[in-house]
C-alpha cells in the first residue's frame, strides 16, 4: 500500500518542479484527462509554449494646430443664424403652462446673452466656436459632477486642449454659419442646463438637482452636444483626461 502512496507523492514532486520550471510568460491551464498511473485521471497542468509579448506602440504626440487654423474657428455673426438657433430652441424647450413664457426669453436672447458676460470678462471670443464650446464644456461637467468652479489654470489647459482638437478636426473647415449653429447651441444649453439645476436649488429641491446631473450628462453624451460622458473625464492643470 504505501508503494502507490510513494510513487504519487514522487509524481506530484516532479509535476511540481515541471511547473517551476516553466518560464513566467508560458500560458498554463488545468485539464482532466487520463493518466497512465494511478488513480489514472486527474487534474494535469499543461503549459503550452511561451510567446514574447509585443511593446504597444506609444501614441504619436499631435501636433500643435497652427495659428490659420485656429483663426478658422472664428465666425463672423448672422442674426439670421441666432433666429435659426432660437427657434429651434423655442420647439424643444417651450412646453407645459409656462410655453409662452419659455418661448419669449428664449426669442429676446437672454440665453445666449447670459453667457456673452462671462466670455468677455475672462477675454474669451463671443464669436469662436473654440471659445464658446470651451466654456459649455467646463460648465456642463461642472453640473454633471457638482463641481462649484475650477481654478483658472485648469479653464486655460481645458481651453488650450479643447480648441486646438476642433482647429485640427472638421470644424475648421465648416462655414461661419454652420459653426455660429453649433457655438449659439452649445451656449444656449449651458444656461438651460446650469439653470434648471439651479432653480430645484433655490426650491429646496435637492432630490431633482441631483437626478438632474443624469439627464444633463445624457444631453452632453449625445452628438447634439459634444457626443462625451461628462461622468468618465476629469478637468485638471493638464486638460481633459480620462476618470
Amino acid at each position: 500500500m504505501r508503494a502507490p502512496r510513494l510513487l504519487l507523492s514522487l509524481l506530484f514532486i516532479a509535476v511540481a518542479l515541471a511547473v517551476a520550471a516553466q518560464p513566467a510568460a508560458a500560458q498554463c491551464r488545468n485539464v482532466y484527462k487520463y493518466v497512465p498511473y494511478p488513480p489514472y485521471g486527474d487534474l494535469v497542468l499543461e503549459c503550452g509554449p511561451t510567446t514574447p509579448q509585443k511593446k504597444a506602440k506609444p501614441k504619436p504626440t499631435a501636433k500643435p494646430p497652427t495659428r490659420a487654423q485656429l483663426r478658422a474657428l472664428r465666425y463672423k455673426p448672422s442674426a439670421r443664424v441666432t433666429r435659426k438657433v432660437r427657434e429651434d430652441l423655442v420647439r424643444r424647450l417651450a412646453t407645459g403652462p409656462q410655453a409662452a413664457a419659455i418661448a419669449a426669453d428664449i426669442r429676446a436672447g437672454n440665453l445666449l446673452r447670459q453667457t456673452n458676460r462671462p466670455l468677455r470678462k475672462a477675454r474669451w471670443s463671443t464669436s469662436d466656436l473654440g471659445d464658446r464650446y470651451a466654456q459649455a464644456f467646463i460648465g456642463i461637467w461642472l453640473v454633471v459632477n457638482d463641481k462649484k468652479t475650477t481654478s483658472k489654470a485648469v479653464d486655460r489647459a481645458v481651453r488650450k486642449q479643447l480648441k486646438a482638437q476642433l482647429a485640427r478636426g472638421k470644424w475648421r473647415r465648416c462655414s461661419d454659419a454652420r459653426q455660429q449653429e453649433y457655438a449659439e447651441r452649445l451656449s444656449s444649453w449651458l444656461v438651460v442646463i446650469a439653470g434648471k439645476r439651479n432653480g430645484y436649488r433655490q426650491a429646496g429641491l435637492e432630490t431633482q438637482a441631483d437626478l438632474w446631473r443624469y439627464d444633463a450628462n445624457k444631453v452632453a453624451r449625445s452628438s447634439y452636444l459634444f457626443g462625451q460622458n461628462m461622468f468618465s473625464v476629469k478637468l485638471t492643470r493638464r486638460g481633459v483626461v480620462d476618470d
